[in-house]
């Protein structure tokens, strides 16, 4: 209600016809004042005329069940329909709040309402608002009772627990205590406490008061690689996004460097290929440096020279290599776990709505389904009544099918990509209170930021416009009217001072309490990273083992070969050279291989000679 506007302003055009109201069945309208009755049957009928009304009577209930995504139950607030004398006051300008539990808005101790059940102080006999305590009752929207109108005259009653009434169903009780006189709430003064949104379904059955605070839609899902689940299949792309395309060549052109450098030392050291003088052997030999350089391997005696120079540059290659995996496994979790969603919630298939989750009869249902039917054009609709997504009655609830991966019963699931609970949508303030109360979901979730299309919602209470027409309410207008405006004003004066802010800091927090929960590397993130260090390493392992003694085989052969040709050429060489050295003696003159003193022939000189020679 906007501020200054009265409950006249408000008003419903004057009352139908009485009729009954049945509990849980659907209202029989009686025909419009001042025509008459129908004519009964004839015999007469035409089947023409029979098979127009069956296709009428069908597109009206077709009709009817998309416009209507949440039937009237009598099922909330119960008792106003069992007993109706409790509720005499709310005609006679009381207003009579009905509220529904809502952590960390409205809270209810299961073990005081237990003991409180069947008695006086059960919370769903309508009691005076200021006695909320005893009962069991506690959360923001009481705090906003006690501390922003101290004394007041209202009075509460719980609508029902989670799985007898939604907050749809209770606003639709509004609109027809409003518009039907045969509802047992015809004609009181109607209110719904805690945290209501406006939204398009709910703007034309009850009138909100000014909003008390701002909320706005998160999701919670899964702590995986891809943020919605486990990975189906590896997502090769995502192995190239932690750098950019600058960092990429400069890593590549360091490993082209260090690569280079090495070819270059290879050529020399540990030995050098110049030894060799096949070139086959003078590439066995660069390769046997190249490896022995890079990948590290035994030194000879005459090539232990080398060893320092290679311990340098091997510990350079471990450093570069552990600094490029550090960042790149780095980059990689932090491109991994988005603090959006992957894609956009407008336009969402069938199939993909299969993974999410709303509360049943909320209003974050409204807004994910209208959102999603923005986006799909003249395509097909979603419906609430054709469901895709599950639902759940408690924020616990919803929770909890996100940690577990809860499998999802709809009916059009099934065959689907997606078949499991993989993300909850919800509110900021609703997921602080219940992370504050249970902070190891931290180590199991993820809260993000919903994308946006979502904007933030007002948050405010909701009252049953009143029908000037029924029995007695006109004296009692200026008084529910009166209250409104209090409430409206207060609301006010609150967010100018901020009370309300602290109001829910206190009961929810300011912000998530994981800042000081343990960080851990999910399987997700570290399965490809891991994979593939294991498969280069231990493929160059193998490849090594292999392969070494291969090289180091052949490239001995060779140098064995080599030192057989050597020495058989020095053998051969040498007897060549005993050869010429006795031809030699051989023909030497005689005075020159036995010349004594004197000169004889044939002296001793000579004799002595040869024998020292041979």
């Amino acid at each position: 209600m906007v501020a200054g506007e009265t409950l006249h302003a408000r008003l419903r055009p004057p009352a139908r016809p009485r009729r009954s109201w049945p509990r849980g069945g659907a209202v029989r309208a009686p025909p419009p004042r001042g025509c008459p009755p129908p004519p009964p049957p004839t015999r007469r009928a035409t089947s023409t005329a029979t098979a127009a009304a069956a296709a009428v009577a069908a597109l009206v209930v077709a009709v009817a069940a998309v416009a209507a995504p949440t039937p009237v139950a009598a099922r909330c607030a119960s008792r106003l329909f069992t007993h109706p004398d409790e509720y005499a006051r709310c005609k006679t300008g009381t207003t009579c709040f009905l509220f529904l539990t809502e952590v960390p808005i409205i809270r209810l101790n299961a073990t005081v309402d237990a003991a409180n059940r069947g008695t006086p102080l059960d919370p769903r006999v309508l009691f005076p608002c200021v006695d909320y305590a005893v009962r069991g009752l506690s959360g923001l929207g009481w705090k906003l009772h006690s501390q922003l109108f101290p004394g007041n005259d209202d009075w509460c009653a719980l609508a029902g627990a989670e799985d007898e009434c939604t907050f749809n169903e209770l606003i639709a009780t509004f609109r027809a205590s409003t518009v039907d006189a045969g509802h047992p709430g015809y004609g009181m003064g109607l209110a719904a406490s805690g945290a209501w949104v406006l939204t398009e379904w709910r703007a034309d059955k009850a009138t909100a008061s000014d909003p008390y605070m701002e909320d706005e839609v998160v999701l919670v899902r899964r702590k995986t690689a891809d943020g919605f689940g486990h990975m189906q299949r590896v997502d090769f792309p995502a192995l190239l996004r932690p750098f950019t395309d600058q960092s990429w060549v400069l890593l590549g052109g360091s490993a082209v460097a260090f690569v280079a450098v090495v070819a270059a030392l290879a050529l020399w050291q540990p030995t050098s290929v110049g030894q060799r003088r096949s070139w086959r052997l003078r590439m066995l030999q660069w390769v046997s440096n190249f490896v022995r350089i890079l990948l590290g391997g035994e030194l000879r005696r005459e090539e232990r020279h080398f060893g320092p120079a290679r311990s340098l540059l091997l510990g350079t290659l471990v450093v570069c290599a552990t600094t490029f995996a550090l960042f790149y496994e780095a980059a990689f979790i932090l491109n991994s776990i988005s603090t959006g969603l992957i894609s956009p919630v407008s336009g969402l298939s069938d199939a993909e709505m299969c993974r999410w989750t709303v509360l049943r009869g909320a209003a974050t249902e409204d807004i994910f389904v209208e959102l999603v039917n923005e986006g799909r054009g003249s395509g097909a609709r979603a419906t609430v009544a054709a469901r895709s997504w599950s639902t759940c009655d408690t924020v616990h609830e919803c929770i909890e099918r996100v940690v577990n991966g809860s499998t999802v019963t709809a009916p059009r699931c099934e065959g689907a990509a997606y078949t499991t609970t993989e993300v909850y949508l919800s509110w900021k303030t609703t997921i602080l209170a219940e992370f504050r109360a249970n902070t190891s979901l931290c180590e199991e979730l993820d809260v993000v930021d919903a994308d946006e299309s979502f904007f933030r919602f007002n948050v405010a209470w909701h009252f049953a416009d009143v029908n000037a027409s029924a029995p007695g309410a006109g004296p009692y207008l200026p008084a529910w009217s009166a209250r409104r405006q209090a409430i409206n004003a207060g609301f006010r004066r609150a967010r100018l001072r901020q009370d309300t802010q602290k109001i829910v800091e206190q009961e929810a927090g300011k912000e998530l309490p994981c800042s000081n929960a343990r960080q851990q590397v999910h399987l997700g993130l570290l399965l490809v990273p891991t994979l593939l260090v294991l498969l280069v390493g231990l493929t160059g392992a193998i490849a090594a083992t292999v392969a070494v003694p291969v090289l180091h085989r052949a490239l001995a052969a060779g140098v064995a070969r080599e030192r057989a040709a050597d020495e058989a050429a020095g053998a051969a060489k040498r007897l060549e050279e005993g050869g010429e050295a006795e031809a030699t003696l051989v023909n030497l003159p005689p005075f020159v291989l036995g010349g004594g003193e004197g000169g004889a022939p044939g002296g001793g000189g000579g004799a002595d000679a040869r024998r020292r020679h041979h």
